[in-house]
């Protein structure tokens, strides 16, 4: 991740909105802080590529999660 990356107001608001979906997504048992720290690092990580696509930051966050499918993705 780039330090002193700047975002504007409306990118931080989208950032959570992902990073709450990808938690979201997650079975309870798998929502520890670990795992939510894991994935606001890597939707920050992504983001500071340029990537705005909510779809892909939220793709980028859960990619080999521990091998843990996100409900949303099986159904």
């Amino acid at each position: 991740m780039k330090i002193g990356h700047v975002y504007q107001p409306e990118e931080l608001m989208m950032l959570r909105v992902v990073m709450e979906r990808a938690i979201d997504s997650l079975p309870i048992a798998h929502r520890t802080l670990h795992a939510k720290q894991k994935i606001a690092y890597r939707i920050l990580d992504c983001a500071a590529t340029g990537e705005r696509d909510p779809v892909e930051l939220e793709i980028a966050a859960l990619i080999d999660f521990n091998g843990v499918e996100p409900h949303r993705l099986t159904g």
